[in-house]
């Protein structure tokens, strides 16, 4: 089972984000249009371009931590402000 959901980086909360996505056991990517890379590597993380949408996607089939990372992924989460 995946879930995915647009999020919004920038320098100072990448390390953050990094250390949240390695807490879990599952495979989580992080997209930026063709783009996809393992989120828990910060090193990768730094050659985005923070202006574009990015997604973070998990792979688990766990629904608690499925439900533990929608949580967790609040505070990164994309809020539209033109809407």
């Amino acid at each position: 089972m995946q879930t995915k959901i647009r999020i919004r980086l920038n320098i100072s909360t990448v390390k953050w984000f990094v250390t949240i996505v390695n807490s879990y056991k599952s495979d989580i990517d992080l997209i930026c249009g063709h783009i996809v890379l393992d989120a828990k590597s910060i090193m990768a993380i730094y050659i985005l371009d923070f202006s574009r949408p990015l997604f973070v996607e998990i792979h688990s089939d766990d629904k608690d931590e499925i439900a533990k990372f929608n949580i967790e992924m609040e505070g990164f989460r994309y809020e539209d402000t033109d809407a």
